[in-house]
């Protein structure tokens, strides 16, 4: 096996000081590989989202060591993360965070936009996204004339449209019922396996984390398991 995509070392994150220091992420390690899939488990305030923030660098660690591809996170400034972020990840959230205004398709098309691919390029490769997602037949449709598994579908499909190399997710399927829950989350991971990236995800629902290939266990900011699937 290789190196590991990423790598976190004893990695605290604390909020606050003195009395009122509160530790979200205490001794945190562990290593992901080059298109691994792991679900982040636990109780709420466990320190699941903290972790997410700081993976994703919108968040900087306290102490400790965070590593993707070989490269010091920390040592990152405000513009060279920021690029990491356009060009390397990908997101998708609970509430599917789509804009309102947009339809579909332009939803998908932002992270391009940001990458300054062309209008005709960004179209095609929206709708091919929306295709895999099965959505052809939606993409002038805005988010409020969707059902809410078809909006995570759009989230999805715009998260995987850049071919980034990390995926992560907060609670992708916490809006959904459990059958709309199962269908997506199938959906995600054969998609994530095509484009070949990363996934890593928060969950609350145990079956939905036993479809991932490892389960880190969190409790109180530390990982206290580490289970493959």
């Amino acid at each position: 096996m290789g190196a590991p995509l990423l790598q976190l070392t004893n990695v605290t994150k604390t909020y606050g000081a003195g009395a009122a220091a509160f530790a979200a992420l205490n001794g945190v390690s562990f290593e992901v590989a080059e298109r691994e899939v792991v679900a982040l488990v636990g109780p709420s305030g466990s320190g699941k989202s903290t972790l997410l923030n700081i993976l994703s660098c919108l968040d900087q660690l306290s102490s400790g060591a965070y590593l993707f591809q070989g490269q010091d996170m920390s040592a990152l400034d405000p513009r060279r993360r920021a690029l990491f972020r356009r060009h390397l990840l990908g997101f998708v959230f609970q509430d599917f965070k789509l804009l309102a205004r947009m339809t579909a398709a332009k939803n998908v098309e932002m992270p391009l936009l940001y990458l300054r691919v062309d209008r005709g390029e960004r179209r095609r490769l929206a709708l091919q996204a929306l295709d895999l997602v099965g959505l052809s037949g939606k993409a002038d449709r805005r988010p409020a004339e969707l059902s809410g598994g078809q909006r995570q579908r759009v989230a999805i499909a715009r998260a995987l449209v850049a071919r980034p190399k990390l995926i992560l997710a907060d609670e992708p399927t916490g809006n959904l019922d459990r059958h709309n829950s199962q269908e997506v989350m199938e959906l995600f991971l054969s998609l994530r396996r095509d484009v070949g990236a990363t996934l890593l995800y928060v969950t609350h629902d145990e079956h939905l984390a036993a479809m991932a290939g490892r389960q880190l266990h969190f409790e109180d900011g530390r990982v206290v398991g580490d289970d493959a699937g």
